[in-house]
């Protein structure tokens, strides 16, 4: 019997931590927050709605590709035009995408990195998107190195 009842808690504790199920096509918006690495044009607290971003899932992989006008200025802001890629959690997901170009700043080399975390609740969706530099030579990079811009973003996706 007390085996049993082990093997009982062990079911329900991985049970609960299985990848949620986030593929759909989602709508919603985004607001920008801190603007750490002083991107341009990028004002703190203009929000653009409108987005629509396609979440796919097998197991626990996800992808995330952003749609649209949105979708055109990630692309162009990583030089990568490839969907968002991590993995489902228990509560959302957590995916990111690399940018394909280097570029220089005098003795700093870096390149973009875009990170989104997201928290599912029935059919909407929360998170963050972060925004950093990859360096290659830290003290060399100054803000680069350690800077991070933000967005909050609010989506949902139809009813399942």
């Amino acid at each position: 019997m007390f085996r049993n009842n082990l093997l009982l808690l062990a079911s329900l504790a991985t049970a609960g931590c299985a990848p949620l199920n986030v593929a759909g096509t989602y709508s919603g918006a985004v607001t920008n927050r801190d603007n750490g690495c002083m991107l341009s044009s990028y004002n703190v607290g203009e929000s653009t709605p409108g987005i629509t971003m396609v979440v796919t899932q097998s197991g626990s992989d996800v992808t995330v590709d952003v749609q649209g006008l949105a979708g055109v200025a990630l692309s162009l802001f990583t030089a990568n035009t490839d969907p968002l890629r991590g993995s489902a959690t228990p509560i959302g997901f957590s995916v990111s995408k690399v940018g394909r170009n280097a570029m220089n700043s005098g003795d700093c080399t870096f390149n973009t990195l875009v990170e989104a975390n997201g928290t599912l609740s029935g059919d909407a969706l929360s998170g963050t998107v972060v925004y950093r530099y990859q360096t290659t030579n830290p003290s060399a990079c100054g803000y680069r190195a350690t800077c991070r811009t933000e967005q909050s973003f609010s989506f949902v996706r139809p009813p399942r």
